[in-house]
C-alpha cells in the first residue's frame, strides 16, 4: 500500500493524485505563514515532509530529530503543520495552561466519518457530548468512585494469579483477558460477560489493532475530502474496505453490549454494572451514558496490559529490584496472603518499581496528537489555526533534564525520598502517559488501580525466570506502533516457595 493509500501507477489515480496533490499546494501557498522559525527536516515540493515522516517506531525518529533541530520540531503534513514536542514543560505550556487553542482533535477523515469514530471521546471535538462524556467518567470512575470495583478488580488478579501456575511464554493475551473481564463486568455486568464477554473482548481487539494501523498511515482522504467519493470500485482504492471493517466493528461496541444490558434493566433482570446503576440517573443522558461505557475498555485494557507487561519485563531483567519488590510484599501483606488495596498503600518501593517501570517504557510512547482550534503565537512563532502537535513522551520520561544523567538506568530508588532528596520535585509519570490538560484519559485511575494490585499479586505468588533455565535475555525487541511492549515477552512464572 502506499502512504497515500493509492497506487498512483494506476492511469486514472496519476490524474486524481495530481489534481489532489494541486489542490493541497493552492491550499498551502494561501495559508497564512506558519512556524517557519522552530526547524525541522526540509519538506519535498507540493508534498511537504510526507516522505521523511516515519510510519512507526516514532519515538525513535522524533528523537533523532529532536538530537538534529531541538525541542520543538516543525515538520510539514500536506495541508497541515505539525510540531513535535520534546520538552515536558513546552507540551504542559501548550496543551495544558492553553488548553482553550489546544484542545481540538485532527478532522480524521478515515477514522471519524468513513469508519464512524467521531463519537468516541478519544476523537471528538470539545463539544457539550465530549464534556458529557467525560462528566460520566468522572462520576462512574473517577477518584471518589474508583474505590467500589476494588474487590472486583483483587479478585480477578486472583484468577489471573491461579491461571499463571507455572505458566511459560508471552502473558500479554493473559493480562488482556482479565483485565478485559474486569472492566465489560464493570460496565455491563457480570451476565453480559458470562454470555458474551470472549466475544467482546475480540471485537475489543480488532477495533484497538484496526485503530493503531489506521492511525499509522497517511490517507488521502484526510487532505483530499472529496477522494471518499470515489466508488469502491475504482483501480488500486483500498480504504473503503478498511473503513468498512472498522465501521461494523465500532457499530457492535457502540450499540450491542449497552442495548443488551438496557433490555435487562426495563425487564427488571439487570445485575449491577455502570449501565444499569445509572441508565435512569438525570445527570447523565443514556445517550452519553452508552458512548462512555463503550469507551472504558478501549481506553483502559491495552494501556494496563502493555504497562503490565512492561513491568514484568523489568522484574525479568533486574533480579535484584525483583527480589527487593517481593521482600517488601512479605512485609507489607504477609507471605502467602492475597494483596489488597488496602495494603498495598504502604507498599512504597513496589509503587516506585510500577511508576520506573512506567517512565523508561511507558505503553503509549507518543501521545494522540492534539490540533488548535485557533491560531497562536509562542516563543516568537506565529502558529496558524489547524496546527497538529505531538508529544514525544517517551523522550520526556527520559530527559536528563527532569531525571538527572541517569535518566536511562532502572533506578526504582529515584521516586524515594530516603534515597533521593529530590524524589518530591519529580513530574507525576502516571498521569504524563495519559496525556496532557482536557484531553487526559478519564479513565486513568481505573487503569493505575488495575496496574499496581495486578502486579502485587503477581509479585506475591510467583518468581519471574527465563524458561527452560535460559540466561536473562540481554535484547528485546520492543513493537513499533501506538503501543510500547517487547513484541514477545518469553518468561516463566515460577512459584514462590
Amino acid at each position: 500500500m502506499s502512504i497515500l493509500d493509492f497506487e498512483p501507477a494506476i492511469a486514472g489515480g496519476i490524474v486524481i493524485l495530481t489534481v489532489s496533490v494541486l489542490t493541497l499546494y493552492l491550499r498551502n501557498s494561501n495559508r497564512a505563514p506558519g512556524p517557519e522559525t522552530f526547524p525541522g527536516p526540509k519538506p519535498d515540493v507540493l508534498i511537504g515532509n510526507v516522505r521523511q515522516f516515519p510510519k512507526s517506531h516514532y519515538k525513535d525518529a522524533f528523537k533523532a530529530w529532536k538530537d538534529e533541530y531541538g525541542d520543538v520540531v516543525h515538520v510539514r503534513l500536506p495541508g497541515t503543520p505539525v510540531l513535535i514536542l520534546n520538552r515536558w514543560e513546552d507540551a504542559d505550556e501548550l496543551l495544558a495552561k492553553r488548553a482553550n487553542i489546544w484542545s481540538g482533535r485532527f478532522m480524521h477523515i478515515m477514522i471519524n466519518d468513513l469508519i464512524g469514530f467521531g463519537w468516541s471521546i478519544l476523537q471528538s471535538q470539545p463539544s457539550p457530548p465530549f464534556y458529557e462524556m467525560r462528566k460520566v467518567f468522572r462520576k462512574v470512575l473517577g477518584p471518589n468512585a474508583i474505590g467500589d470495583y476494588d474487590r472486583l478488580i483483587e479478585g480477578a488478579s486472583q484468577e489471573l494469579v491461579k491461571d499463571l501456575a507455572s505458566f511459560s511464554g508471552d502473558p500479554l493475551p493473559l493480562l488482556q483477558g482479565s483485565i478485559g473481564k474486569v472492566i465489560i463486568t464493570i460496565a455491563y455486568g457480570e451476565d453480559l460477560w458470562e454470555k458474551q464477554g470472549k466475544q467482546l473482548v475480540k471485537t475489543n481487539t480488532d477495533s484497538m489493532e484496526l485503530v493503531d494501523y489506521v492511525f499509522s498511515q497517511i490517507w488521502l482522504v484526510n487532505f483530499v475530502p472529496i477522494a471518499r467519493f470515489l466508488p469502491s470500485w475504482f483501480p488500486g482504492l483500498t480504504f473503503p474496505e478498511v473503513a468498512k471493517r472498522g465501521k461494523d466493528i465500532f457499530h457492535t461496541i457502540r450499540y450491542s453490549p449497552f442495548g443488551v444490558v438496557k433490555g435487562s434493566v426495563e425487564r427488571g433482570e439487570a445485575d449491577f454494572s455502570v449501565i444499569s446503576k445509572y441508565i435512569d440517573d438525570p445527570e447523565i443522558s443514556q445517550e452519553s451514558l452508552r458512548d462512555a461505557t463503550a469507551m472504558m475498555y478501549f481506553g483502559a485494557v491495552d494501556t494496563t496490559s502493555t504497562g503490565l507487561t512492561n513491568f514484568l519485563y523489568h522484574m525479568l531483567v533486574f533480579p535484584d529490584v525483583q527480589k527487593k519488590v517481593q521482600k517488601e510484599l512479605d512485609d507489607v501483606i504477609g507471605r502467602g496472603n492475597a494483596p489488597n488495596m488496602a495494603s498495598i498503600q504502604t507498599a512504597k518501593y513496589l509503587k516506585a518499581t510500577w511508576q520506573e517501570s512506567l517512565r523508561l517504557l511507558p505503553p503509549i510512547p507518543t501521545s494522540v496528537p492534539h490540533f488548535s482550534q485557533s491560531e497562536d503565537h509562542w516563543k516568537g512563532a506565529y502558529i496558524p489555526k489547524g496546527t497538529l502537535v505531538l508529544s514525544n513522551i517517551s523522550w520526556m520520561l527520559r530527559d536528563p533534564r527532569i531525571w538527572g544523567e541517569d535518566s536511562t538506568e532502572f533506578k526504582p530508588e529515584r521516586f524515594l525520598p530516603e534515597f533521593n532528596p529530590r524524589a518530591d520535585e519529580l513530574k507525576d509519570v502516571e498521569s504524563s502517559i495519559f496525556g496532557f490538560g482536557r484531553r487526559i484519559c478519564p479513565g486513568r485511575y481505573l487503569a493505575e488501580r488495575n496496574g499496581i494490585v495486578y502486579a502485587a499479586a503477581i509479585m506475591s505468588a510467583y518468581n519471574i525466570v527465563p524458561p527452560n533455565g535460559d540466561p536473562i535475555p540481554t535484547s528485546v525487541e520492543f513493537t513499533g506502533g501506538q503501543f510500547l511492549r517487547p513484541v514477545k515477552l518469553d518468561i516463566h512464572f515460577a512459584p514462590r516457595k
